[in-house]
């Protein structure tokens, strides 16, 4: 890995190169996205604002000539340098300026928040939208798996009901990580274990805290789709802040590196039950500081 980051700061060109390359690949293997992300986050930690738009200009360039080139369609390139790279940029420049976890997590449950927002204002049946999109792309799907038609119908729906939040929390969770590759790329190459010292002992406000909670237990109390959304948009923050905490716990108490590799496996087999968990744990460490009171012990 280390390899690569040399790789990209040698230029612009490999800069744009790598970029590029991961963002084709990432059509047959997803998780490159969050690569192709990271190359913009080291650029812009790294070198500043301008630079990293020169990247996403000549990327998102080459990226709209070969989907002209393959679809007939140039404007897949453009979409795809605006939605996956531009956030990546600017949450990348508040980092650089505010060398805060913490503010650039705020900021992002916040965008994330009001984007949900936003959606239903403006588009109040955006459910609608979300169903017929769903139904050309998972109606097949869900009948080879084993539903007949009404029952793929039915998921559908429910899944329409909450998509802009899940689509929203894919978004947060995709710029959070590729923010957090991009950090420590560029640890790797001109500060070896920065990026570990800033990741695990940020917290959240214990205000903000409080207000999450306020909203989940209004969603699960009155069963609405928009605060459920709000919800799960808004742990996003307090999810990271907890993958920090357990990094920074296993250095602190000499645990084993199995350990967080246990974690990480948890988390990809039981995502939704393991995301809820570590949430929890998130805001319960902005009311208690579970690394001091363990320091404290030691």
């Amino acid at each position: 890995m280390r390899k690569i980051a040399a790789f990209i700061m040698a230029g612009r060109l490999q800069a744009v190169t790598v970029a590029v390359l991961l963002a084709i690949l990432s059509v047959v293997a997803p998780p490159l996205t969050l690569l192709s992300g990271s190359v913009v986050a080291l650029v812009a930690l790294r070198k500043g604002g301008t630079q990293a738009l020169l990247v996403i200009g000549w990327g998102t360039a080459l990226l709209g000539l070969l989907s002209l080139g393959v679809f007939r369609q140039f404007q897949l390139g453009l979409v795809y340098g605006l939605v996956q790279w531009l956030p990546v940029l600017a949450f990348a420049l508040l980092l650089r300026r505010t060398v805060s976890w913490a503010l650039v997590m705020q900021a992002l449950g916040m965008v994330g928040v009001a984007g949900v927002l936003a959606a239903h204002v403006l588009y109040p049946d955006i459910a609608q939208f979300w169903q017929s999109v769903l139904q050309v792309s998972l109606q097949d799907t869900l009948q080879r798996v084993g539903m007949n038609a009404k029952q793929a119908s039915g998921a559908i729906q429910h899944m329409a009901q909450y998509f802009t939040g899940i689509f929203a929390i894919s978004l947060a969770l995709s710029i959070s990580l590729s923010l957090m590759l991009g950090r420590t790329w560029q640890a790797m190459l001109y500060n070896p274990g920065g990026f570990r010292e800033e990741f695990t002992h940020w917290r959240m406000s214990s205000v903000l805290a409080g207000a999450m909670l306020a909203v989940a237990a209004l969603a699960l109390l009155l069963h609405k789709a928009l605060l459920v959304e709000l919800m799960i948009v808004g742990l996003v923050p307090f999810l990271m802040q907890a993958l920090g905490l357990m990094h920074g716990l296993v250095k602190q108490s000499g645990l084993n590196v199995g350990w967080l590799v246990g974690l990480y496996a948890l988390l990809l087999f039981a995502t939704l039950q393991m995301a809820a968990l570590l949430s929890a744990v998130g805001i319960a460490d902005c009311f208690v500081d579970i690394r001091s009171r363990l320091a404290k012990r030691s």
